[in-house]
């Protein structure tokens, strides 16, 4: 069935017809089918037909938005980015997603970006680097915040030879920038880093189920 142009000219009074729910059907329909090409790969995204400028994919997105404020689908059941479950989220592994291979510096106290990373998904991504300080005497700090003002951890260094480090960080959203910034313990010496990845794997699998794990 063909698509048909939706009444947005409904009034208080009107009686929906036989022909109104034929239409609203037949579109509903239609829509199922278009979202289902593009999911199959049988159509590509950029041939599917857009219906008042929109895409069947946002229709479809649209209506599991829809589902989840009225309670009719739940949380764990609504696919609305990119066909992933609301709770798609990244775990940390070793896989590396995003890197910066090239040395960068910094000097005293204050915060230098040294790089802008954008996330695609929210969780918990695993970054690893090697720091060193110009002096082994001064702590050389790596700071990274989502959004350049969302503090999400830390990684330090006591060494004036490279050292490798890690640690597991919270990105809370989808899209997210991460900022990573390094300084110094002391004001006129400078903080070295490398080989910045960050790292982790992407998850569908429902998560557990809220519970007191220790009293």
């Amino acid at each position: 069935m063909a698509w048909q142009n939706p009444k947005k000219n409904w009034v208080a009074g009107d009686i929906p017809g036989a022909g109104d729910f034929n239409r609203i059907e037949g579109n509903t329909e239609y829509l199922k089918g278009q979202t289902d090409g593009l999911k199959s790969g049988s159509i590509k995204a950029g041939n599917a037909v857009k219906l008042n400028g929109q895409s069947p994919s946002y229709y479809a997105k649209q209506a599991d938005i829809d589902g989840l404020k009225n309670g009719s689908i739940k949380a764990g059941d609504a696919k609305l980015i990119n066909g992933l479950p609301i709770y798609a989220r990244i775990v940390p592994s070793d896989t590396v997603i995003l890197s910066l291979p090239a040395e960068r510096r910094g000097q005293g106290l204050d915060e230098t970006v040294v790089k802008r990373f954008r996330l695609k998904y929210p969780g918990v991504y695993r970054v690893k680097a090697q720091m060193r300080g110009e002096d082994s005497s001064y702590t050389a700090y790596a700071l990274f915040y989502v959004g350049d003002v969302l503090p999400v951890g830390e990684m330090r260094a006591n060494s004036s030879e490279y050292v490798p480090v890690s640690g597991d960080i919270v990105v809370p959203g989808w899209g997210l920038t991460l900022t990573v910034k390094i300084r110094n313990y002391y004001e006129y010496k400078y903080t070295y880093i490398r080989d910045v990845q960050v790292c982790g794997t992407l998850t569908t699998a429902e998560p557990a189920n809220p519970a007191v794990l220790q009293n």
